[in-house]
């Protein structure tokens, strides 16, 4: 994945709650977790780490799953660097 595209992904995530917002839907945490799922597969650690803060900021709680995910994600991420 480019980096171009990946920041693509922050964009049409926040379009994606403005619009789940302002049509007032609930949030699908089910999109959500597909979104953080992509990123971490696609192998992008800093978009992925802005994307859990964007998800944290609007108030989703990631499911428990989700959050080991992340974590394993970004401890193996850490160590590949070292």
């Amino acid at each position: 994945m480019r980096a171009h595209e990946a920041r693509m992904v922050l964009k049409v995530f926040e379009a994606m709650l403005d619009d789940w917002r302002r049509l007032g839907k609930g949030i699908d945490k089910e999109a959500i977790g597909r979104f953080l799922r992509s990123c971490l597969l696609g192998g992008d650690p800093e978009v992925a780490t802005e994307l859990r803060q964007l998800v944290e900021r609007s108030g989703v709680i990631i499911d428990a799953q989700m959050e080991k995910l992340f974590r394993t994600w970004m401890h193996k991420s850490v160590a590949r660097k070292s």
